[in-house]
């Protein structure tokens, strides 16, 4: 096996060699490949190679490339493939592997005949005008820089084609046999029996071999068969062999080749797996709490699990008896209204659960407690099935935004019912994975990888576009949000490249939303006729008068859902309004086009969704609920042997009416969550490749990710990789990036702080600070910010406070509470009340060194209680003060029953003072 790698990078030569806009690794490359490969097997030549798949180089990155080779058969005649993955910051091989060729190569002599061209040029040649052949090039799509444009002199003379073909000065070809861009080149004036056709590019070589190596001149003899095969005999400026190819074949290559090749190979499209994970042993996580989920806590009790059961309309905080600790976990799942009605369902289960995430949060007796969200039928977890409850997916989005917020506070699993799924929640808990799906009790976690769509090329179409749509061009294809800024980009595309002829497009404001009347006439030019409509998509009657509008002549053949707004906020502060203005355009919408279309024949029912609702985005509670209720409605759809696709977009680089509110900070909190921007044009190349995958070749789950992840800016600051990340960023590499964005970790931070006195500690603790608070705002530098002036008023929101606050739990090892920014408005303050935590005061003389620990343990607690905590805490330390200064404590009577628990203490082991203050304090 041989192992390589393409990339801009690696051959910045590549940027020289574009075929209709894509940037392609050319065929001749795979033979100089090979060739060097057969080398060092023991074969001469390249018998046979086949094209199957264009290698397009990505815009970023780079792409593996392995060439297996196989043992030599009885006639010398070894197999090869060639295959070629993206590479990811994880490093990890994958299955995601595209063949671009295979054939044989063999130890065989070529059989060639025998060629002179030391006599130079040609005589009896007729020239060429070398400048009017690469203008007529550039006309057909050949879009090659000054590298690639080799073809210096060419004559024709018979039926036989001789050219002179040379590198640009400078050009070293030492590095390869023969410099791809010479030998690329040197097939350039094949177009001359071509005429002004289209682009050709090399499907097949046979009798490729290599007689000289690094030469910078090539002087070329070309010659055709009757049946179109070409031949080279290739030599070096004295008329000695360079190369020889007894065969090869062209075939035309139209724009949407190179684009579906280039999207497929993309690193950019991703969808979601559910990998199994190992159930570990459970641990004592304490009292279950459960909110009217008899069944589960019933199955927990079974399993010897402290589970109690409470009204499903009970708080969290009325989970607490009278007297006793609070629960560790509370369980609840969403509340659906009764009438089955999916809108109304979906709704509900949102606003419900919202309530209860509040109430969860501001109850401070809960500090230390997860909330543990169930669903059923929710999500997708294995392939093939069904989603029966797409309203309760509302709750994934949802909670992935709150955990996002309120990391280690929510675990969000999906059952199926069984008593042995019930009975593995104990140790679902102790993976400490925030999102599961248990299945007859085993456990799988979601994991985004990159999609591995079948190019119809490997299923032996050759060079397909696989940009076909199904979508009936006599047929009326419905956008919504259609006069917007991305609903406008997909007609135009669906135009284009799809073949629609008949469009409706929908909002709200119709003819009178900015651009429509531009964009109908731009539409018309490409020769579509078009109806811009006015309709509340969110009201069922509004849609069904809009379907019943579209002629019987041009029935409805698709679909296209791109409406959806944006209203960012924390959690916290959601209201019920919110969250529902935000759910209608997504929830609603999506319905009434599911229901209200579900006897029409359509070929296409594509949702635009939102990675926000798979990551969580922290601020995007409600959006990410919509989203993720999207998803599911197409996983709903596709197991009722309907069409449906849902499309979770990241970031697009063009500003949209839904991005257009994203300010420089919130684009830069997108960014350190990994969420970059991407290119249209490259977005448009994944909706052809999403689109043309077909029904059968789309996941099982029918969601698809087109989205730029920045994998290296993963982790910025010091916060923690989204589990659901993990597959794409392996472990060190979470690691090494928090420690190379600044991020610290507890131990790191402690141990700076105790090689300094006062003074040093708080300028550590202030350096860091301002660090993170001039990130978080974009700032160049720490300098830019104020030690003593106001957060809030320096610029930080509810956003990126919850941003903030999370980044200081994860380098200090607290849990601080939501008011920190609020109680400790300024860096100074902070920085004085994190000293105190972290670096507390030494131990007084005397006092025994594992209970001065304890303390200081308590003590950094103290520092992230609620108010609502500190009374029942104040007067819990009070009566353990009045114990120590009891008759029996410090001032107790002589003898053994008179020494005081002062003695005692200072007798007790490390265990016995543990215990004490667990007890004493209900502290851990």
């Amino acid at each position: 096996m041989f192992t390589g790698q393409v990339s801009f990078k690696d051959q910045p030569w590549l940027s020289d060699h574009l075929v209709h806009g894509t940037a392609v690794l050319p065929g001749v490359a795979f033979v100089d490949l090979l060739l060097h490969a057969g080398g060092h097997v023991g074969c001469r030549q390249l018998e046979e190679l086949t094209h199957h798949a264009f290698l397009a180089v990505p815009e970023q990155g780079a792409r593996q490339l392995r060439i297996t080779v196989g043992a030599a058969d009885e006639a010398g005649r070894r197999p090869f493939s060639v295959y070629s993955s993206p590479t990811s910051e994880a490093g990890e091989e994958t299955a995601e592997w595209t063949r671009h060729a295979s054939g044989f190569l063999t130890d065989a002599a070529p059989e060639t005949e025998p060629y002179d061209l030391t006599a130079w040029p040609p005589v009896g040649g007729e020239p060429v005008d070398v400048e009017e052949f690469y203008r007529g090039f550039v006309e057909r799509g050949y879009e090659y820089g000054p590298l690639f444009r080799g073809f210096r002199a060419g004559w024709r003379v018979g039926d036989a084609i001789y050219a002179e073909i040379a590198l640009p000065d400078g050009t070293d070809p030492e590095a390869y046999g023969v410099h791809p861009a010479l030998l690329d080149s040197a097939l350039h004036p094949l177009m001359l029996w071509y005429g002004s056709g289209p682009v050709r590019l090399p499907f097949s070589w046979s009798g490729a071999a290599l007689h000289a190596v690094g030469p910078s001149r090539l002087r070329v003899r070309l010659t055709r068969s009757d049946r179109d095969v070409l031949s080279l005999s290739v030599a070096d400026p004295t008329g000695a062999p360079v190369v020889t190819i007894t065969g090869l074949a062209m075939r035309e290559v139209a724009p949407e080749h190179l684009t579906a090749a280039r999207a497929r190979q993309s690193d950019d499209l991703y969808e979601l797996s559910w990998v199994s994970v190992p159930a570990p042993e459970p641990q004592d996580t304490g009292r279950w709490a459960g909110l009217g989920v008899p069944d589960v806590t019933a199955a927990l009790r079974e399993a010897g699990v402290d589970a109690v059961d409470h009204p499903a309309h009970a708080t969290p905080g009325e989970t607490s008896a009278a007297g006793a600790a609070a629960p560790r976990v509370v369980m609840a799942g969403p509340v659906l209204s009764d009438d089955g009605d999916l809108v109304a369902d979906a709704h509900t289960a949102a606003t419900e659960l919202l309530t209860l995430v509040q109430n969860f949060l501001a109850d401070g007796a809960l500090t230390e407690a997860r909330l543990l969200v169930l669903t059923r039928g929710a999500v997708a977890a294995e392939d093939g099935e069904q989603v029966p409850d797409p309203a309760a997916a509302t709750a994934w989005g949802l909670i992935r935004t709150a955990e996002s917020e309120h990391p280690g506070r929510f675990v969000l699993i999906d059952v199926d019912g069984s008593d042995a799924s019930y009975r593995a929640l104990p140790a679902a808990l102790a993976t400490g994975e925030p999102q599961l799906a248990v299945r007859a009790g085993e456990l799988r976690v979601p994991r985004l990888v990159r999609a591995a769509l079948h190019a119809p090329e490997e299923s032996g179409s050759g060079h397909a576009d696989g940009t076909n749509a199904g979508l009936d061009p006599d047929g009326t294809v419905l956008i919504t949000g259609g006069t917007g800024t991305l609903g406008g980009l997909v007609a135009r595309r669906l135009v284009e490249r799809h073949g629609t002829r008949h469009l409706l497009l929908a909002s709200r404001r119709g003819a009178d939303a900015d651009g429509a009347i531009e964009l109908a006439a731009d539409l018309k030019e490409l020769g579509a006729d078009v109806t811009i409509a006015v309709c509340d998509t969110t009201d069922a009657e509004s849609v069904s008068g809009l379907l019943k509008s579209i002629p019987d002549e041009h029935p409805l053949t698709g679909v296209f859902h791109t409406a959806g707004v944006l209203d960012d906020t924390t959690v916290s502060s959601l209201t019920p309004e919110r969250l529902s203005a935000v759910l209608r355009p997504k929830v609603d919408a999506a319905s009434h086009l599911h229901t209200l279309t579900q006897e029409r024949d359509l070929a296409a029912f594509v949702l635009f969704s939102s990675v926000a609702g798979i990551v969580g985005n922290a601020g995007q509670a409600n959006y990410a609920a919509a989203n993720t209720f999207l998803d599911a409605l197409a996983c709903h759809r596709r197991a009722q042997g309907l069409p449906a696709l849902s499309l979770a977009w990241g970031l697009w680089q063009q500003t949209s009416g839904i991005t257009a509110a994203l300010d420089p900070v919130g684009r830069a909190r997108l960014g350190r969550g990994g969420i970059a921007a991407l290119p249209t044009a490259q977005a448009l190349d994944l909706l052809d490749l999403a689109l043309g995958s077909g029904q059968s070749e789309q996941p099982a789950q029918g969601v698809l990710v087109p989205a730029r992840l920045d994998l290296a800016r993963l982790g910025d600051g010091g916060a923690p990789v989204p589990a659901v990340l993990h597959r794409l960023v392996r472990p060190r590499s979470r690691t090494r990036q928090a420690a190379q964005s600044g991020g610290a970790s507890p131990d790191s931070l402690r141990q700076r702080l105790a090689s300094g006195d006062e003074a040093k500690q708080l300028e550590i603790l202030l350096s860091y600070l301002r660090g993170q608070v001039a990130a978080i705002l974009g700032h160049g530098s720490p300098d830019a910010i104020d030690a003593d002036r106001g957060f809030l008023e320096m610029g930080l929101d509810s956003l990126t406070s919850v941003e903030f606050r999370n980044s200081l739990n994860e380098a200090t090892g607290l849990r601080l509470p939501p008011t920190t920014l609020f109680d400790y408005p300024t860096p100074t303050q902070l920085a004085s009340m994190l000293r105190s935590s972290l670096a507390p005061e030494p131990a007084p003389a005397g006092l025994p060194q594992a209970l001065a620990a304890e303390l200081d343990r308590l003590e950094s607690n103290l520092a992230t209680v609620g108010p609502d905590v500190r009374a029942t805490l104040t007067t819990r330390i009070q009566g353990l003060l009045s114990k120590l200064n009891s008759a029996e404590g410090v001032e107790g009577v002589e003898g053994e029953q008179g020494q005081g628990s002062a003695v005692k203490i200072d007798a007790a082991t490390d265990d016995e003072i543990f215990d004490f203050i667990d007890n004493e304090l209900g502290l851990s």
